[in-house]
């Protein structure tokens, strides 16, 4: 240690460190310790190829052997019985100080140099990391300054392409993002400082990283439902294996087992080993031993021990069951209608969302209606029996093949996996967005992963390439396969152009641009459609921390959304530069199906909450089934666990949240003419046949909008609110079956959207209101015959409903009733509107008397006010001046030039008594309050015509009053 001890020099009081000196004895002796581990690896390789082989190849040869200027236990001893690794990454760690600015850059490149050779990622980190954690605040800040120093002096090392280091400051990188989060605002601030300038630096892949490693961890492979359903209907029954391939040591739970803290739980990516083991042969990743395996028989003998034996039981349960099923119903009987069940409320008794099974069941009556009338009486009553137990199990089919379409989306994990790493990944998204804000959401919408200037971004790359082949059906591990070309475009006009990341479950993993706000977007989407498989054993803790990360995952979108939905808002301003911002979003929100999977994911679980309370409801019978009878549904394949409806219920709040944002963020990205009806009008314009006429292009637009209301599946470029699905999920959430905790979530987010409903108002308010007047009516007979056995209201007894549910409800359906009250008043207001400013163009004189007539016929009637010199305006008549003011086409001097020339020449009107009347005096009245309403300003602009208008006026014979309204 003795190039490490200070230098005295003659004279000086203290010893001062020659820091030149000190940093090429430090590179000498790391590059006398990096070529050692060289020579000694080589040395290792060839031992080992000797003893692979049966004779030396280099026997009898003259050899020549370099051996290492640090023999490997000499090295062992440093490691192991010294802490010279720890000593000199403080020495360098202290100099990046603000005092010795001009030695940082040799200071931070040996530093980095050292933590890429010590025997452990650990060693230099915990250096920065008990820095950073300092309960002394200044130690702290100054950890933050040096780790500032650090960061941005390691930026052209880690992001060059023929480097093979492969450590990063991944650790101390997520301490210093915690602290975004810190209580003490000096903390946070300067946290947010390094923040912004890394930024500004374009450093946000660089930040990203290791979070994108953490979510895209080997363990998290899955499946699509549908290659899952194809290997089992073609007897691969390998397909049913979940296995963990991991040969780490796994907790009870299926996590890995917790280390000392949670800092160093995160210390986990190491990518050298994760190259390693990717390339690695698939075989060797199997464990049998380990891995939980049920066969298709196990899986069908258990569900089918759990079916009903009744088939009359399932008859009288199909009107309940339905309500689910109806949102994405997808028969082919109903396909050609294109009705969806939610727009006929009210038409079945048991509640809104139910008529399509309603409907099937009518038909099976009908159909066993005509059998009985086409049989003869002598025949077997055994024929009509068969007859409708076969309609009534294709009736069952249907509502079975409705309830499989929630879960065609679904992707299925392939083993368990660390969802505390997958959490934490996501907590540091939501902190970036919360803490970057705009620069850090802009960032992510207009950076790329480039692997062609980044070493590090190839894993990604790789892991992004694997995931898409495991999705596909194929293995995770080993040579990667070929890559498939990008599929063509679709001909479908309906078919929006998809972004470089349209769908996880195509090839847009493999494309060759790939923003990272689209790679985020679509992972937490994976993560919101994963689930674990029903024939794997997963414990409760596994399926509750998949439930967390579903929920984490709607967060993260939330709050992504939310700040697009700023960026649009100023680029719609015009605070920011061009609509390319507006057309990005557009690609994204439909380019990657967020609105689909969303809504999807929504009545899934509605679903499942109504599948908790009656488990055995919507089992159909093996020999019910049919020759078919052995495919499994996808229903069956989805682990939905034991618990109850509430464990749904943080995923549909969460849910609740982020559909709000996307229907405003949908609205925000809209055309500016579209937004008064709530439709997309650029629609047309993406497919190509926009209409030439204004009344066409809003017959059209009229037209789409009915089918997609109607639609029982998602339809792709239309809105959230004018969908089939969220119109029909809306209608039946209310509903008792569905619970009543979510009540007060579903009224909270129409309310904060009513603005952007649109054409759906009407269609989603007025099953809503009805069924919020049922309910209200339950509480009160369940109120008043409280203790009483046998009342109907047995939907509230199973259920502890919250002592301020009525006043939540009640809330709701006031804000909604006004909401509607007034904007029937506004939509009345644009139509007057939309009819008078043509006709003042042309007729304006006969506008103006048409005011006064209507001016006359809405004063006041109260006999005290008649007596009145200068009588005060009602509010009707004071409406007429808000109404006159707001035509834009008639400004404050014309307004007054057309009274003036219907009080030189009044028309005549019919009073009160069908006498005949002029409207000069009227049109004067209406003069004087619309004079009185202008503000100082604008009555100044227009003194000339006010002047005018008073100079002609007085030279008349007017009746008394008016030299009076002239005066006022």
């Amino acid at each position: 240690m003795n190039y490490m001890r200070p230098i005295f020099k003659p004279g000086d009081e203290a010893p001062v460190p020659p820091m030149m000196v000190q940093h090429v004895a430090i590179s000498s002796l790391l590059e006398l310790i990096n070529h050692s581990q060289s020579l000694a690896l080589v040395i290792q390789d060839k031992n080992q190829r000797y003893k692979s082989s049966e004779a030396n190849p280099l026997s009898g040869q003259l050899q020549m052997v370099t051996l290492p200027p640090i023999y490997p236990s000499v090295l062992k001893t440093v490691e192991l019985r010294t802490d010279f690794y720890q000593r000199v990454a403080q020495v360098l760690w202290a100099q990046l100080d603000t005092e010795r600015r001009e030695h940082h850059i040799s200071c931070v490149e040996l530093f980095y140099r050292l933590h890429c050779l010590a025997p452990s990622a650990s060693i230099c980190e915990d250096i920065i990391c008990i820095a950073l954690l300092s309960r002394d605040k200044v130690v702290r800040l100054e950890a933050l300054h040096r780790f500032s120093v650090l960061w941005h002096l390691t930026r052209e090392v880690q992001t060059n392409r023929s480097t093979s280091l492969n450590r990063s400051f991944d650790r101390s990188l997520f301490v210093v993002l915690d602290s975004l989060n810190s209580q003490d605002g000096s903390v946070s601030a300067a946290g947010q400082s390094w923040l912004v300038r890394a930024l500004s630096l374009s450093d946000v892949v660089r930040i990203l990283e290791p979070v994108l490693l953490l979510l895209l961890d080997p363990k998290t492979q899955r499946t699509a439902i549908q290659s899952v359903k194809h290997s089992l209907s073609v007897g691969n029954f390998n397909a049913l294996s979940c296995r963990d391939r991991s040969g780490t040591k796994s907790s009870g739970d299926g996590t890995s087992v917790p280390e000392v803290s949670l800092l160093n739980q995160f210390i986990v990516v190491d990518r050298e080993a994760m190259w390693l083991d990717l390339e690695r042969d698939p075989e060797h990743h199997e464990t049998p031993s380990s891995s939980p395996v049920m066969s298709v028989s196990d899986s069908e003998e258990t569900e089918g021990e759990d079916e009903e034996p009744d088939v009359m039981e399932e008859e009288d349960s199909v009107h309940t069951e339905s309500a689910d099923a109806s949102g994405a119903q997808n028969s082919t009987e109903n396909s050609s209608s294109g009705s969806a069940p939610c727009l006929q409320v009210g038409a079945v008794n048991d509640g809104p969302g139910e008529v399509g099974v309603a409907n099937g069941l009518l038909r099976v009556d009908s159909d066993r209606t005509q059998a009985s009338d086409s049989l003869s009486s002598d025949e077997d009553d055994g024929q009509l029996e068969a007859l409708a137990k076969s309609r009534l199990i294709k009736q069952q089919r249907e509502k079975q093949e409705a309830i499989d379409s929630l879960f065609r989306h679904v992707l299925l994990y392939r083993q368990p996996y660390e969802f505390s790493r997958v959490l934490y990944a996501f907590s540091v998204v939501e902190t970036l967005i919360r803490s970057g804000s705009t620069p850090f959401v802009e960032a992510l919408s207009s950076t790329a992963l480039d692997c062609s200037s980044t070493a590090h971004l190839n894993l990604i790359q790789n892991l992004l390439q694997r995931h898409r082949q495991a999705q596909e059906g194929s293995g995770f591990y080993g040579p990667l396969q070929n890559s498939t070309p990008p599929e063509p475009k679709s001909t479908n006009p309906d078919q929006q152009p998809t972004s470089p990341l349209s769908s996880p479950s195509n090839n847009s993993f493999s494309s060759p641009t790939m923003y990272l706000l689209e790679l985020l977007t679509s992972l937490c989407l994976r993560f919101l459609r994963s689930h674990f498989p029903s024939y794997a054993t997963i414990n409760a803790r596994q399926l509750q921390g998949n439930r967390e990360v579903q929920v984490k995952s709607v967060e993260v979108m939330t709050a992504l959304v939310t700040q697009l939905v700023t960026v649009a808002q100023q680029t719609q301003a015009g605070e920011t530069g061009g609509t390319g911002s507006l057309e990005a979003i557009r690609n994204l929100l439909w380019g990657c199906k967020v609105q689909q999977y969303v809504l999807l994911t929504l009545s899934g679980s509605m679903y499942t909450c109504q599948r908790a309370e009656a488990p055995d409801h919507n089992t159909v019978h093996e020999e019910e089934q049919g020759d078919d009878g052995g495919e499994m549904s996808e229903e069956s394949l989805v682990h939905f666990g034991k618990d109850g409806s509430w464990a749904e219920h943080p995923l549909q709040i969460a849910l609740l949240k982020l559909l709000k944002v996307l229907i405003v963020l949908e609205h925000s990205v809209s055309p500016l003419p579209s937004k008064a009806h709530g439709d997309n009008n650029h629609i047309l314009q993406t497919r190509g046949d926009t209409p030439s006429s204004a009344l066409a292009r809003e017959w059209q637009t009229a037209m789409m909008f009915q089918q997609s209301i109607k639609a029982v599946r998602y339809v792709a470029n239309q809105p959230i609110t004018a969908q089939g699905m969220f119109v029909s999920a809306a209608a039946r959430a209310l509903c008792p079956q569905y619970g009543f905790a979510m009540h007060p979530a579903w009224v909270a987010l129409l309310c904060e959207v009513l603005p952007f409903l649109g054409r759906s108002l009407a269609i989603i308010v007025a099953p809503i209101i009805a069924q919020i007047c049922r309910n209200l009516d339950e509480l009160v007979k369940q109120h008043e015959h409280d203790g009483i056995k046998g009342t109907h209201s047995s939907n509230l007894k199973k259920e502890n409903i919250a002592p301020d549910y009525p006043l939540t409800i009640l809330e709701g359906l006031t804000t909604i009733t006004h909401y509607c009250l007034l904007e029937h008043k506004k939509i009345l207001k644009q139509k007057v509107l939309g009819f008078l400013m043509p006709l003042t163009k042309q007729y304006g004189p006969q506008v103006m008397a048409s005011v006064a007539a209507v001016w006359t016929s809405r004063r006041n009637r109260k006999r005290h006010l008649k007596n009145k010199i200068l009588p005060v305006a009602s509010d009707s008549q004071m409406t007429i001046v808000d109404l006159v003011k707001s035509l834009n086409t008639l400004h404050a001097d014309t307004i007054l030039q057309l009274i003036k020339e219907v009080v030189k020449k009044p028309h005549q009107i019919k009073g009160d008594q069908q006498r005949p009347t002029l409207v000069d005096i009227p049109v004067l009245q209406f003069c004087y309050a619309y004079v009185h309403s202008l503000p100082a300003q604008g009555l100044q602009e227009n003194i000339v015509p006010l002047l005018c208008l008073l100079k002609e006026s007085v030279q008349l014979n007017l009746s008394p009053p008016g030299h009076f309204l002239l005066l006022g």
